[in-house]
């Protein structure tokens, strides 16, 4: 009888026999946002062949390779365990025999923060990397150091610095005193001083309150830290402007203009927070503002805010790299600046994104959901409604994706558009809307036992409910829809959507009983439907006496519930109109 070795020691066989190279390559080239080559699927259930190079490293490896889908029974946890110790050891065996140089380090540690090893790993290795990087060298070493020091603020970016990462306030203090003393270098480079802001606005949001300081006497304050990479954000902000004004050629590319969008964003939301850091006090009250007599507080991120705008506007090629992009990466980038910047630099992505949408083809989902995300970023971006009413007319024109069967969920965010669009363009959100209605005739009716049920469900309400606020004609197909979702209750059995479904429906079916005859079979249907919602609207309010504000239920949704509910008989403290506004 042959015996079945266990996944554990498969995987831990497997990863012993790896070379110290090729182990830190596979690690590095794992991916954090591609499950198909994610640090899982590299080493539990690799599906394509390894590199050459790791084949012919040894004959141990081209042994081990073969086992390691049978290793699919460990669990990710494991897997990350059996790794820290494997490197643990690597590190500790070949620093002592001086075997290991900076770039060996800076990537053991870079991968540790990246994909979540033990914190005795990052914390040992980042211990050997502070002391390679203050060894005294050649002159011509520090682009090298630069490079390391890079690699390490790259991998906290894209850590996300929350308690399930292996870093510590310690660490975090550590890696910053060690940018401090490389400070002149860091910021000469207009590419690595805006990767410098990224880290910097990373650690001042980062969330690490459950991590333990380390066994010494001197413990890290994490707000003092906080407050310090503020500090270093403005510094850094100072010597971009200076570069700018003295250098053309100091341009950031589109993938670092994003970057900086979110540096803004986490500043803001941390200096809002302590208003008190950026000018020394804490603020004051005043019901009277006498200009000229008190200082208003400058805060970092509006100069980083500047700098950022400054960037965009003197950017020679970027309309033209916009329109090199794809579709997804040209939406990211406008949804990141109409949220930060103003209608000057909204503009000058916006114009080569609107030459974009005259020649999409909207005919997959993916190319549906860029241009639904574009219409959301052009409603709070200034100068913008152009490329809101394109979006609009585009979802019109490709109606069917989103009623094609795996598109509930997108003709759902479709529908939140739309009741967020302003009323000039209600002839675009009409037209539009009645293309859905049509199209959604000719869609397959969803079971209640399907998982996609709810979500069918919803986007059909969600339609329903604005064709109604927009007094637009329904079919008859449609209120058969909303009667067969109502007839499939309890719809609250799903506490998130449930809730949305049952107010939208509830509200179709009250403001279009004037247009039915009120006999037949499709009328008595209805009357069931109604006293199916109405059991579950009083069940809905009877829980909660705060309108529906604990049942993730949105502004619109909260003020047709009150109209509901007038119409209804149905006591609420929330009566305020007797007639429902759009």
């Amino acid at each position: 009888m042959v015996k079945v070795e266990p996944p554990v020691q498969l995987l831990q066989r497997h990863i012993s026999a790896l070379p110290f190279d090729v182990l830190i390559r596979r690690i590095h080239s794992s991916a954090l946002t591609n499950p198909s080559r994610s640090l899982e699927a590299h080493f539990l259930g690799s599906h394509s062949p390894p590199d050459r190079c790791e084949v012919v490293a040894t004959r141990a490896v081209s042994a081990t390779t073969s086992s390691a889908a049978r290793t699919a029974g460990a669990t990710a946890t494991e897997l990350r365990s059996l790794l820290s110790q494997r490197l643990l050891l690597d590190i500790r065996r070949y620093q002592a025999s001086n075997q290991l140089d900076l770039d060996d380090l800076s990537l053991v540690l870079a991968n540790a923060i990246r994909h979540r090893l033990s914190p005795e790993l990052a914390a040992i290795t980042l211990q050997y990397f502070a002391d390679a990087l203050s060894a005294t060298g050649a002159a011509n070493q520090e682009p090298r150091r630069i490079e390391a020091l890079s690699r390490i603020m790259e991998a906290c970016c894209d850590a996300e610095l929350t308690e399930w990462t292996p870093m510590t306030w310690d660490c975090l203090a550590t890696i910053v005193a060690l940018i401090e003393q490389r400070w002149l270098a860091l910021a000469a480079t207009a590419s690595v001083c805006a990767l410098l802001l990224q880290f910097l606005s990373t650690v001042v949001g980062a969330q690490l309150q459950g991590k333990a300081a380390s066994s010494g006497l001197l413990k890290t304050d994490s707000q003092l830290l906080k407050e310090r990479c503020l500090k270093l954000a403005d510094s850094a902000t100072q010597a971009l402007a200076e570069a700018l004004e003295s250098d053309e050629s100091s341009r950031w590319n589109p993938g670092q203009l994003q970057g900086v969008c979110a540096v803004v964003e986490q500043l803001r939301k941390f200096e809002n927070l302590n208003a008190h850091i950026s000018h020394g006090s804490a603020k004051q009250m005043s019901f009277w503002k006498r200009h000229g007599t008190v200082n208003e507080p400058t805060y970092v991120w509006k100069k980083v805010r500047r700098v950022l705008t400054m960037q965009i506007l003197t950017h020679g090629t970027l309309e033209r790299a916009v329109w090199a992009m794809t579709l997804q990466q040209a939406s990211e980038l406008f949804a990141s600046i109409s949220t930060t910047c103003g209608a000057d630099a909204v503009g000058k992505v916006a114009a080569p994104l609107h030459r974009m949408l005259k020649v999409v083809v909207a005919a997959d989902l993916g190319t549906m959901g860029n241009v639904i995300r574009i219409g959301e970023a052009s409603l709070v971006a200034e100068g913008a409604s152009a490329l809101l009413t394109q979006s609009i007319d585009i979802i019109g024109r490709y109606n069917y994706v989103l009623t094609g069967g795996n598109g509930w969920g997108l003709l759902i965010a479709a529908c939140t558009l739309f009741e967020r669009a302003p009323l000039s363009i209600s002839p675009v959100v009409d037209r539009t809307l009645g293309a859905l209605q049509l199209a959604l005739e000719d869609a397959q009716w969803v079971s209640p036992d399907s998982p996609e049920f709810f979500a069918h469900s919803l986007a059909v309400a969600s339609l329903a409910t604005l064709l109604v606020t927009h007094k637009l004609s329904t079919t008859t197909k449609l209120e058969s829809r909303i009667v067969d979702i109502a007839n499939a209750s309890p719809l609250l059995r799903d506490a998130t959507r449930g809730p949305s479904i049952v107010v939208r429906c509830l509200f179709f079916l009250i403001s279009t009983a004037d247009g039915t005859n009120g006999r037949g079979k499709i009328a008595e249907k209805r009357a069931c439907a109604l006293g199916l919602l109405m059991a579950e609207s009083r069940d809905l309010h009877g829980k909660k006496e705060d309108c529906g504000g604990s049942f993730h239920l949105t502004a619109f949704e909260r003020r047709i519930l009150r109209f509901v509910q007038k119409q209804s008989g149905v006591p609420t403290a929330l009566h305020r109109n007797n007639n429902f506004e759009n």
